[in-house]
């Protein structure tokens, strides 16, 4: 929902700023926990699931705005760490079904992980 004076564009790119911030200061607050429970190692590739919502532009938006912000804070764990990273956009809304059949046609419980 467009908020009243402000175009989707305007609202996007407030929503991108903020939210930028928040990914870099949690992704490192995660490392930082990934490491203490890992004998001091940390992990060097990244898989990031992001939120497409928005469309292209928004996509747009994020790999300007919040991949810098992420990979400048990544530096600032440890001297040297360049970590492979890999961003997702996951869409929400997905065009195909899946039936469990299990005495019946049925929708597979929510977290169902389908990998082959």
């Amino acid at each position: 929902m467009l908020k009243a004076g402000k175009s989707k564009d305007e609202q996007e790119d407030k929503i991108t700023e903020e939210r930028s911030g928040l990914m870099a200061t949690s992704l490192v607050d995660a490392l930082g926990v990934y490491k203490k429970n890992n004998m001091g190692l940390i992990p060097s590739q990244i898989i990031i699931y992001r939120d497409g919502l928005g469309g292209p532009s928004m996509i747009n938006k994020v790999i300007n705005n919040e991949l810098p912000q992420v990979l400048s804070a990544i530096k600032g764990v440890e001297a040297g760490y360049e970590p492979k990273i890999l961003y997702v956009f996951v869409e929400k809304r997905a065009t195909y079904r899946l039936f469990e059949i299990n005495g019946g046609y049925h929708n597979p419980p929510s977290g169902t992980v389908v990998d082959s």
